[in-house]
């Protein structure tokens, strides 16, 4: 496999863009970064969230997970997550003891429908693994401002 590069999408990088593209390397896919601006937080559905705390919740969490990457899904740039959801357990299982990795649940109706992770470092937090069912993102527009 080749490697791959994530970096902001800035004028800043063309130099290194290019020298990528010249190496033989191409865009997959454009990610968003989003810096919190100290405001408000709408907290109306916070209850509708649990943390993965226990060694038994990551199954909940690794199988949802999986439903929200569904390969008939318009929706989803990267198809089915296979070998990535042991990379995932692994990281929980090695870094959620000092809230390095964490990882959310959105439940509606005592149903898993979402998930996403935090990872933290020296102060810096990073969303990833951000997942909602095919049919809550139609259906439940409520729900996109806790999963995206």
């Amino acid at each position: 496999r080749k490697p791959t590069y994530y970096f902001q999408n800035s004028l800043d990088f063309i130099t290194f863009i290019n020298t990528l593209k010249q190496l033989g390397f191409s865009k997959n896919f454009e990610d968003n970064f989003l810096f919190w601006d100290g405001g408000g937080i709408d907290r109306s559905h916070f209850e509708t969230i649990q943390k993965v705390n226990t060694e038994q919740q990551p199954v909940t969490f690794l199988n949802t997970f999986d439903k929200c990457y569904q390969i008939d899904d318009p929706l989803n740039p990267y198809g089915s997550l296979g070998a990535y959801l042991a990379t995932a357990r692994d990281a929980w299982m090695r870094h959620h003891d000092a809230n390095r990795t964490e990882y959310f649940i959105v439940y509606k109706d005592d149903i898993p429908v979402a998930v996403s992770s935090l990872t933290n470092s020296e102060g810096i937090g990073y969303i990833s693994n951000v997942g909602s069912f095919r049919d809550i993102r139609l259906t439940h527009t409520h729900f996109l401002p806790l999963i995206c």
